[in-house]
């Protein structure tokens, strides 16, 4: 989670679970959600987009800064996909 200078606010992992997904979206309530393409991320989307949230769904793979990165990880990831949603949601 990013504020609206780009500073990190909050960082955690969460399960693909609805409740989980809920819980994050209540403590959010505003927020654009970012994630990157996957298995799960169609239906996570959809309630994420339920909830009211502007959802973004990256395919990872035509972004450069995630495929060439050496130092890849969930963290990292995530980091780039918020900072990418925060600059330029398009």
């Amino acid at each position: 989670m990013l504020d609206n200078a780009g500073d990190i606010i909050d960082q955690r992992s969460i399960t693909n679970r609805k409740e989980s997904i809920r819980r994050l979206s209540k403590k959010h309530p505003t927020a654009r959600m970012v994630m990157e393409t996957g298995t799960h991320s169609p239906w996570i989307s959809r309630l994420l987009q339920d909830l009211g949230h502007e959802v973004i769904v990256a395919n990872a793979r035509k972004l450069r800064m995630i495929y060439m990165n050496h130092r890849k990880s969930d963290e990292a990831d995530a980091l780039i996909l918020a900072r990418i949603g925060r600059f330029d949601p398009n």
